[in-house]
């Protein structure tokens, strides 16, 4: 793993893609979405998203509809 990779909070990652957090939310209960890492046991345990697996997640789900008809 690289030690170098940016850790980012719930607000700080949906900034980053464009959405609220209620929506990061959402998609961690209904197990959609980003990688996220969840620190600790307890209900309220801190959420973090690595930001390269944003941009994973952001790259998967682009659709390129340049292909034209």
């Amino acid at each position: 793993m690289n030690k170098d990779r940016i850790m980012l909070k719930p607000a700080e990652a949906a900034q980053f893609m464009g959405f609220n957090t209620g929506t990061l939310a959402q998609w961690r209960t209904n197990k959609i979405g980003p990688k996220y890492i969840k620190l600790g046991n307890t209900l309220r345990a801190p959420i973090r998203y690595y930001q390269d697996d944003l941009v994973e997640y952001m790259n998967r789900n682009t659709i390129d509809n340049s292909g034209g008809i």
